[in-house]
Order: structure tokens, then C-alpha cells, then sequence
């Protein structure tokens, strides 16, 4: 009589293998198919999460500082009059005074930043450094998913830093600079005067700071994937935020979704709201801006080229302007 063997651990037994409808779309990029992705995917965005962060880790000393820990706290008077009143007790104190000084004395808690806290601060400006190639490592796991490529997630975003990490460095650099001038502007033109020509100022910064925040869905896209100079990918980006912007637009509604989404968690149940930021929220708004804005990049500039290259194949003296670089 044979027995039956228990073979649960035998990792060389064929397995169920994969659902067609894993790798075939009939809509690449349909609404649907978004979810399908993303349910597929999930783990693999909170890991990107992780990732992301653990390469920007000076964030966390920012974070650390702007919690008070290192600061110091001290208590004040709260009303304006309380030293004028002080004096005047001091000089010749009357039931009056002490009526007032009682009405008016408060206090409130004040909290100065140390030594340490600046140190922290300075610490964080740190994370120029490594801004561009995590979003460089992060946009190159995205774009597999969109393709819905094999990703091998930690080699895949590691390889792709080691790969284009000479161009993401000062792409990054060059990005978290116009980010703070963008913003700058927006709220130096909110809150500098009134008038028309102000008006005019406050509308265009805003204008440019939609323009700048499409470009970012497609800079480190166009890096892993061509082979660019950083002027020409951000001339690129430029002209993709404007011919995409329907789906760039799209993009947008998502990302305010998830965020909206997150606040309201945080106000229902803060702890849980603090800590989605660090486990899904920033890929997720990542993922939403590849998946909306790759297919622009395929029909404007990858189809054109592989359909060129069929009709040109004998051709071999042209240097290739396509070069998937991920």
C-alpha cells in the first residue's frame, strides 16, 4: 500500500501559474484597468513607499525637528497689556489694578527652536541630494507597473539609481529648486497687495505652478526612458504638460482624491491618517500620475519612433534616438 506523500513545502512542484487577463488588456490604459493594476500591485506600491522614503531619509530629521522635541519651551504672558500692567502694580498697586492684572494675566507656551533644532533643520537640506534619484528609482517601478512589465521591485529600483543617477542628482536639484520659487511666488503674489496688476501676477503664478506640477509627471519618465540632456527633458516635460493636458488634468482629480481621501481618514482617525503618508498615500499619487500621463509619451514620442524604425530598418547609419534606459 502506497502512501501519500505531503509535499507543502516542494517548491518544484508547477504551480497554478498566471490568469491570462494578468498580462492581456483590451484597454491598456482604461479607467478599469487602473484598478486592476493597482489591486495587483498594491504590496508593491506600499514597498515602493518604503523605499522611496528610506532614500530620502533626511526628511525624518525635519520631521523629527518641527515635532517641538528639541525645542525650547517656556511659558509667557499671552495679552499685550500685562507688561504695562505689571509696571503699573509695581509703581503703586491698587484693588483696581489687581482687579485688571487678574483679568488680563495669562499665560501661554512658547517654543524656540535650539541648536539642535537648526542642526535637524540643516539635516533635511540634505534630501536635495537624494530627491532626484529616488523619484528616479520610483518612476522607473511605476512605468513597469503601467506597461504592466515584470518588476523585480528593490533590484529594478536600485539598478535604475545606479544607472541614471549622474543626470537624476542635479534633475533633482534643478526640480526641488523650482518647486520652492514656485510656491514662493504663489504666496509672495497672495499675499503682497491689491490691484490689478497684482491680480494679473496672482493668476499667472498660478498659471505656472499647475504648468510646473504637470511637467513633474513626466521628467523622470522621459529620463529612464531616452536618452536626453536635462534641457531637453525639461523642454519636453514642458510641451507634454501642455499637448496632455487632458490627462494630465485627470491626473490631478486623482491625486486631490487620494489626498482628500487621507485627510479625512486623519480627521476620523489621526493616527491612522499620519502614518497612511508613510505606507501608501505617496506612491499611490505617483502611480496615478504615471498611469494618466505615460500613454501621452508612448503616442507622441515612442510610437512615432518604432514606427519610423520599420520603414527605415535597412538604414543603419542613423544614430537611435530612443533608448529605454530603465
Amino acid at each position: 500500500m502506497n502512501k501519500k506523500r505531503f509535499n507543502f513545502f516542494d517548491f518544484t512542484k508547477e504551480g497554478k501559474g498566471i490568469k491570462k487577463e494578468t498580462y492581456v488588456e483590451e484597454k491598456p490604459f482604461a479607467f478599469s484597468t487602473f484598478f486592476k493594476i493597482l489591486g495587483r500591485n498594491f504590496w508593491g506600491l506600499t514597498c515602493l513607499n518604503f523605499l522611496y522614503l528610506l532614500i530620502n531619509f533626511p526628511i525624518f530629521f525635519g520631521i523629527f525637528a518641527l515635532s517641538g522635541n528639541l525645542n525650547f519651551n517656556s511659558m509667557a504672558p499671552s495679552n499685550l497689556f500685562y507688561p504695562q500692567l505689571f509696571g503699573m502694580m509695581n509703581i503703586k498697586p491698587s484693588p483696581i489694578l489687581q482687579f485688571h492684572y487678574g483679568r488680563l494675566y495669562g499665560q501661554t507656551e512658547l517654543s524656540l527652536p535650539t541648536t539642535a533644532t537648526l542642526v535637524f533643520f540643516g539635516i533635511t537640506f540634505l534630501a536635495v541630494f537624494t530627491f532626484g534619484i529616488a523619484n528616479c528609482g520610483m518612476a522607473n517601478i511605476l512605468r513597469g507597473y503601467t506597461r504592466k512589465d515584470p518588476v523585480f521591485l528593490a533590484s529594478d529600483f536600485f539598478e535604475t539609481i545606479r544607472s541614471n543617477w549622474k543626470q537624476a542628482l542635479p534633475l533633482g536639484i534643478i526640480d526641488a529648486l523650482f518647486i520652492y520659487i514656485t510656491i514662493f511666488v504663489f504666496n509672495f503674489w497672495r499675499t503682497y497687495d491689491t490691484g490689478f496688476a497684482n491680480d494679473i501676477m496672482f493668476y499667472l503664478s498660478i498659471f505656472v505652478l499647475f504648468v510646473y506640477f504637470f511637467m513633474r509627471f513626466y521628467m523622470y519618465v522621459l529620463l529612464i526612458t531616452f536618452d536626453l540632456t536635462i534641457p531637453k527633458i525639461l523642454k519636453n516635460s514642458f510641451i507634454f504638460a501642455l499637448l496632455g493636458i487632458k490627462r494630465n488634468f485627470i491626473a490631478l482629480l486623482g491625486i486631490i482624491a487620494v489626498l482628500l481621501i487621507n485627510f479625512y481618514i486623519f480627521v476620523l482617525f489621526m493616527p491612522l491618517g499620519v502614518i497612511l503618508p508613510f505606507i501608501i498615500t505617496i506612491s499611490l499619487c505617483s502611480f496615478i500620475a504615471v498611469y494618466c500621463t505615460y500613454p501621452n509619451i508612448k503616442r507622441i514620442m515612442i510610437d512615432p519612433y518604432y514606427a519610423e524604425k520599420v520603414s527605415d530598418k535597412d538604414n543603419d547609419d542613423e544614430d537611435p534616438i530612443f533608448e529605454d534606459r530603465g
